[in-house]
């Protein structure tokens, strides 16, 4: 195949130098119908971004007979014949009232 000269004076004059050289471009700063805009501030976090976990409730020590027995009353249906735990209710509690 016969190759063809390629014209010397359309554009291309040799890749190091086009490299090199950039065409000058007009800097379009202003974009869109609003005027300048200026991005609010950010200003530091006042709590720290990972903060720990809650854990597990644990309710305090009750003191008071009456409350010990009304709790062990709501607690029965949950942990009455679990382990060592009686199975009867009046057992449970007095079980449980005297540890």
């Amino acid at each position: 195949m016969q190759g063809i000269d390629c014209k010397k004076g359309s554009g291309f004059t040799g890749g190091e130098e086009q490299a090199t050289t950039r065409a000058q471009r007009p800097r379009v700063t202003a974009r869109g119908s609003g005027g300048s805009y200026a991005p609010a501030r950010l200003s530091t976090p006042s709590l720290p971004l990972s903060q720990p976990s809650a854990g597990v409730y644990i309710p305090p020590p009750v003191n008071n007979p009456s409350a010990q027995i009304n709790q062990l009353n709501h607690s029965f249906p949950l942990n009455g014949g679990l382990g060592l735990n009686p199975t009867n209710r009046d057992a449970y509690i007095r079980y449980n009232l005297t540890r």
